[in-house]
Parts: C-alpha cells; sequence; structure tokens
C-alpha cells in the first residue's frame, strides 16, 4: 500500500509505505530529484538494511530515519512502515524548536538504529 499527500500550495509531501514489496531508494540515479526523508519502521524479523553499498542489522520493531540523499534498500521490504516527506511538507530547519534538530533524527549512525 502507498498513500500519498500533497499540498498544491506548497508542494509539500508527505508519503506512507506499508507492505509493499518493493520500497528502496537510489538517490544518485532514479530518485535524485525526489528529496525525501524517511523514517522506516521494521515491524518484522531481523533483517537486512543496505545503506549506501554497506550492510547494516536492521532489528525488530525498530525505527529509522533516512536523510533525502541517502541510496538503501531492505532485505525483506514487505515488513517495514515507512512515511517519507520533502522539505515543503515539513522543513527540519524551519521548525527547529519543534524538533531539535536535523543531527539528532536524522544524523545519527545508522549501525545503531533508534
Amino acid at each position: 500500500m502507498r498513500l500519498t499527500i500533497t499540498n498544491a500550495k506548497t508542494g509539500g509531501d508527505l508519503l506512507l509505505f506499508k507492505e509493499e514489496l518493493e520500497f528502496d531508494r537510489f538517490y544518485c540515479s532514479r530518485d535524485h530529484d525526489n528529496r525525501y526523508f524517511t523514517i522506516a519502521w521494521n515491524r518484522g524479523e531481523k533483517q537486512t538494511i543496505t545503506i549506501d553499498g554497506k550492510d547494516h542489522d536492521f532489528m525488530p520493531d525498530t525505527i529509522l530515519p533516512l536523510m533525502f540523499n541517502q541510496t538503501f534498500f531492505f532485505e525483506n521490504a514487505a515488513d517495514i512502515v515507512a512515511w517519507q516527506f520533502n522539505r515543503e511538507f515539513y522543513c527540519i530547519i524551519d521548525h527547529d524548536a519543534e524538533v531539535s534538530c536535523v543531527g539528532f533524527l536524522f544524523a545519527i549512525s545508522p549501525v545503531h538504529p533508534v
């Protein structure tokens, strides 16, 4: 299932992915112009996520924030629930008082998901 909400006035996009057999992002090619931040939730068993060519364990019931300029794919994408949004939907810089800073939410080490 893929749901998309777009604000025509601002160009803001919010996307939801659930039980998709193929969910990935290839920043340097196909997805370069779509600058979506991603929050991925592994609702299944332990699996491998490949981020920028490096494999990492993605533990069950774990949430992982991913930056818009990262390439990633999942061993079992159907177990992932993911939300994606662009700057026009919710700019972290413009809402700094609400979310602290981009470094806390998105720039943490992918080896140690929250």
